[in-house]
């Protein structure tokens, strides 16, 4: 499992039909972080939250 803590939400509300899309920006995040999400995502063991 990986913890990642710098993070910062963003959120987009859309009035008309009562949607809040929320978009997350990481920063400083290291390359065996992304390879961990990855594995797990591989192997089935959660939904994916994180595009790259």
């Amino acid at each position: 499992m990986i913890e990642i803590n710098n993070w910062k939400e963003y959120y987009l509300v859309e009035k008309e039909f009562g949607d809040t899309l929320i978009y997350v920006s990481i920063k400083d995040i290291k390359s065996d972080e992304v390879i961990k999400y990855i594995m797990t995502l591989l192997n089935g063991k959660r939904d994916a939250y994180i595009g790259f």
